[in-house]
């Protein structure tokens, strides 16, 4: 197994007009037990530098095809929010309509 030794960077870039950056950073996030990462725009994609955590054995390739799934979900899950933005408004406007929200 090919582990990511701390001490180096290694990349993956995402071109920028697929995905925005609130999305890579979300996916990011939930991997964050895997490492740390910088996001960076350069060259009209975002450029990921991930440092890997001493202890956690992952092989790059594995981590790769994690965040890109990841930036999958979160792309799909924002895309779903918005799609969705006017039901889950009026839904929350009924069920709060009926409530006493102040004393």
């Amino acid at each position: 197994m090919n582990k990511v030794i701390p001490s180096s960077v290694s990349r993956v870039i995402f071109p920028c007009n697929m995905y925005e950056q609130q999305v890579v950073e979300a996916a990011l996030y939930k991997l964050s037990k895997f490492g740390s990462f910088s996001v960076q725009l350069e060259n009209n994609g975002f450029v990921i530098n991930i440092y890997s955590i001493d202890q956690v054995q992952i092989n790059i390739d594995e981590l790769e095809h994690l965040i890109r799934n990841g930036i999958i979900a979160e792309s799909l899950r924002l895309k779903i929010a918005n799609d969705t933005e006017v039901e889950r408004n009026l839904i929350l406007g009924y069920a709060f309509s009926n409530t006493p929200l102040v004393g």
